[in-house]
């Protein structure tokens, strides 16, 4: 028996050129949508073995019929398909379970992307690779770097880095300014770093900066020899 598939794109060519690769390649494609309600409609009646889904249509997308995929405990695997390279909706699909993730243009990686999910595993395109390699990397980098100040020492880092004065500190941690003093003098030479402004890169090259403050960071941190 051919293994099913769903395919939901709003733009009708995209559509019908994924479908047509589907069947040319022994799946049988059970719907087409370009509309959010049709495609979760599909989704629940024919349980597809494996769903294609463009990010955003018309009436949702693919964040939406991943999650009825998990609500629903449907056995579909799925692979979204995004048209910008967005860290968020990355992120966003990953939290929801998606097995497979593509970037537009897409063809030529949607067959070894169906193979994959279809057996199991998962697939990603170079971008989603390189950024999940990457964040491994800052994640790593920022337990490290923790394991090298005191639990007391992270804490006035960070408030060192929301802008927070020695006497603001003190009030957040109720401690004297003179302790808070103390803290900051030590991190400091634990990391090298001779002013604040060294103490940001360290943190933002170490990984503790939370992923909102980093593209900020690091136009306004100049680099540290």
């Amino acid at each position: 028996m051919k293994p099913t598939a769903l395919v939901i794109d709003d733009d009708r060519e995209i559509l019908d050129i994924t479908a047509s690769l589907l069947e040319v390649n022994g799946l049988k494609v059970v719907a087409k949508d370009e509309a959010g309600e049709s495609a979760l409609e599909h989704l629940r009646t024919f349980r597809p073995a494996v769903v294609v889904m463009d990010v955003f249509v018309p009436g949702g997308g693919g964040n939406d019929l991943l999650a009825a995929i998990r609500r629903d405990n449907l056995p579909t695997r799925s692979i979204l398909v995004a048209g910008q390279y967005r860290e968020d909706w990355l992120i966003h699909a990953l939290e929801l379970g998606v097995e497979g993730y593509l970037n537009k243009p897409h063809i030529d990686q949607l067959l070894p992307a169906v193979r994959a999910v279809l057996v199991g595993q998962r697939f990603f395109s170079s971008w989603a690779m390189e950024f999940l390699a990457s964040d491994y990397v800052r994640l790593k980098n920022a337990a490290r770097a923790k394991g090298l100040l005191t639990p007391r020492e992270s804490e006035v880092l960070q408030h060192r880095l929301d802008g927070k004065s020695l006497k603001e500190i003190a009030a957040e941690i109720d401690r004297s300014p003179k302790t808070v003093e103390k803290h900051v003098t030590s991190l400091k030479k634990k990391v090298g770093a001779g002013n604040d402004t060294a103490l940001a890169a360290f943190a933002l090259r170490a990984g503790l900066l939370p992923r909102s403050d980093r593209n900020d960071a690091e136009k306004l941190i100049p680099t540290i020899g």
